[in-house]
């Protein structure tokens, strides 16, 4: 069994994740912040920041972006 460190570690992991591939994915299609922070309905810095790490938000603002990245955003049960 984990330890709460190792959880935590694990999900920090998973976020990171998560925002590198919102990243990628922001970078491929050519959008700037600005512009996925628009078509995501957020202003430009919360795209920075969360980018940057600095911010985690709540799930329906990552749902807004996966949106405007034509992506949705799905759980998988663990093993």
């Amino acid at each position: 069994m984990k330890t709460t460190e190792e959880k935590t570690e694990a999900s920090a992991a998973e976020y990171r994740n998560l925002v590198a591939t919102l990243t990628a994915l922001r970078i491929q299609k050519g959008l700037s912040q600005y512009e996925l922070a628009k078509r995501a309905g957020v202003v430009h810095t919360t795209i920075a920041r969360i980018e940057a790490l600095e911010y985690q938000p709540l799930l329906s603002t990552f749902l807004s972006i996966a949106h405007a990245l034509g992506c949705t955003v799905s759980i998988q049960a663990q093993e």
